[in-house]
C-alpha cells in the first residue's frame, strides 16, 4: 500500500513543484528515446509499435525520474513531464517534419502524459514521499537566479572581449602572416582576462575566502585513478549520444572541422591545448563546481544543486549537443566535488575528457563516431566500441563508489561529518 500523504496548505513548500525535477524528467525521456529508437533502428527492429511502445516506456521512466528527484507529488511532478515533453516534442515536428503516418502521431502525443503519469504512479506506490520539504534557505551567494545572471555576464564579456581579439587579429594578419601567433595569444588572453573577471566579481559577491570558494585539498589515489576509465568509458558513450542527435536532426558542427583543421598546425595545436586541456578546465571547474555548486549547496538539496549546476553548465555550452553531453558530465564532476570536497577531481576528470578529444581530432580517431561530413551519412560508432566504453564507464564507477564509501568510512571514524554537504 502506497503512504497516505497529508494535504498541504497552499502555498507552502511542500505544496510547490520542482520545475528542475520536471525539466530533468522531460530531458531523460528525449534522450533516452533518441538513443533508444535510434538503436533499434540500427541494430534490431524497424517497427513503429514496437517504436511506439518503447517511446512511451522512456516517457513514463522520465515521469519516475522527476516524481524521484521532487520526493513529492509524485503525479504532478510525472504530469508536468508529459505536458512538456507532448510540447517539446510538437515544437521538434514542426522543426523536422516526418513521415510518420497519423495513427502514429496521434497515439505518440495522446499518449505521452498518461505514461508519464504511470511513471509517477509507480515511484508513488513503491517509495515513501516526503511529507514537507523545506523551502530554500537564505544561504550564501549565488541561488539559481543569480547564477543565471552571472553567466549570462560571463558569456557577454567573453564575446566582447573574443570580438575585439579577433578584430586585432584580423588587422593584424592582413599581409603579415608571421603573426598568427600573436592572434592565437590574443584570443586566450581575452579568454582568461573574461572568465578573470568574472571570478573577481563572484568572490567579491560570495564574501568569503578563496580557499572555501575553491577547494583544492588533496585527495587519496584510491579517489583519482578510476577517474581514468569513467571518463574514458564516458567519452565514448558521450559520442555516441552526440553523434545520433547530429545524425537524427541533420546539425552540422563546423566547429570541430575548424577544431580538427587547427590540430594540423603546430603553434595553433599547443593553443588549443593550453585553451581546452588547462585553462578550460580551471576556469569552468572553478566557476561551476566551485563558486555556483556552493552557492546551491547552502540553498538546495544536495540533488537539486548537482542537478541545477550541471544543467547550467550543459546550457552555456550553446551547442545542442554539447547541452546534453555537457549536463552529464556536469553530473559526475558535480557529485565528486561533494563527496570529496574537492575541486582536484572534477579537474583532473574534465582536463583528461578535453585532452582525449584532442587527441580524436588530433589523430583523426573522430571518423569513429563520425562528427566530420555529411550528417545524413554519418554512421553510428561500432558496436564493440561501444561496449567497450560502458564497460569502461562501469568498472570505474563501481571503483569510485567503493573509494567514496572508504572515504565516508575513514571519515567518520575520525570523528568528522565528511566533505559532502546535505540537508
Amino acid at each position: 500500500m502506497g503512504p497516505e500523504m497529508e494535504p498541504s496548505p497552499t502555498g507552502s513548500p511542500s505544496a510547490r513543484l520542482d520545475f528542475l525535477a520536471i525539466i530533468a524528467g522531460s530531458i531523460t525521456d528525449h534522450v533516452l528515446t533518441i538513443l533508444g529508437g535510434a538503436l533499434l533502428l540500427q541494430f534490431l527492429i524497424h517497427n513503429r509499435v514496437a517504436s511506439l511502445l518503447f517511446g512511451l516506456a522512456m516517457t513514463a521512466v522520465g515521469g519516475y525520474v522527476a516524481a524521484a528527484i521532487a520526493g513529492r507529488r509524485s503525479l504532478a511532478h510525472a504530469l508536468g513531464v508529459g505536458i512538456l515533453s507532448t510540447v517539446t516534442a510538437l515544437v521538434l515536428g514542426m522543426l523536422r517534419p516526418h513521415n510518420s503516418p497519423i495513427w502514429y502521431q496521434v497515439l505518440g502525443y495522446g499518449l505521452t502524459v498518461p505514461a508519464a503519469i504511470l511513471g509517477g504512479y509507480v515511484r508513488r506506490r513503491y517509495w515513501r514521499e516526503k511529507q514537507e520539504i523545506a523551502g530554500p534557505l537564505p544561504g550564501v551567494y549565488p541561488s539559481i537566479r543569480q547564477a543565471i545572471w552571472l553567466l549570462l555576464l560571463t558569456l557577454f564579456i567573453l564575446i566582447v572581449l573574443s570580438v575585439a581579439a579577433g578584430a586585432i587579429v584580423v588587422l593584424a594578419v592582413r599581409g603579415r602572416p608571421y603573426l598568427v601567433s600573436w592572434g592565437i595569444v590574443a584570443v586566450l588572453a581575452a579568454f582568461v582576462a573574461g572568465y578573470g573577471l568574472v571570478m573577481l566579481w563572484g568572490v567579491r559577491k560570495a564574501h568569503a575566502p578563496v580557499g572555501e570558494l575553491f577547494p583544492l585539498r588533496s585527495v587519496r589515489v584510491a579517489v583519482l585513478w578510476p577517474v581514468i576509465p569513467t571518463i574514458a568509458g564516458a567519452v565514448i558513450l558521450l559520442s555516441e549520444v552526440a553523434n545520433l542527435l547530429l545524425r537524427m536532426y541533420s546539425i552540422s558542427v563546423p566547429a570541430i572541422d575548424l577544431y580538427r583543421r587547427l590540430t594540423e598546425m603546430k603553434a595553433a595545436l599547443w593553443a588549443l591545448v593550453i585553451y581546452i586541456v588547462v585553462l578550460g578546465p580551471i576556469a569552468e571547474e572553478f566557476l561551476f563546481r566551485g563558486l555556483i555548486l556552493r552557492g546551491f549547496l547552502s540553498r538546495y538539496s544536495v540533488r537539486k544543486a548537482i542537478l541545477a549546476s550541471a544543467i547550467l553548465f550543459g546550457l552555456i555550452h550553446v551547442n545542442p549537443f554539447q547541452i546534453v553531453t555537457g549536463t552529464a558530465l556536469g553530473v559526475l564532476f558535480a557529485w565528486w566535488r561533494v563527496k570529496t570536497g574537492s575541486l582536484l577531481p572534477p579537474l583532473f576528470g574534465h582536463a583528461l575528457n578535453n585532452a582525449l578529444a584532442i587527441g580524436a581530432l588530433r589523430f583523426h580517431w573522430m571518423h569513429i563516431s563520425g562528427f566530420v561530413g555529411d550528417p545524413a551519412q554519418r554512421t553510428l560508432q561500432p558496436l564493440w566500441f561501444d561496449l567497450t566504453g560502458g564497460l569502461l564507464f562501469a568498472v570505474g564507477m563501481l571503483q569510485l563508489v567503493r573509494a567514496f564509501r572508504n572515504l565516508e568510512s575513514a571519515t567518520r571514524a575520525a570523528g568528522g561529518s565528511g566533505p559532502a554537504v546535505s540537508r
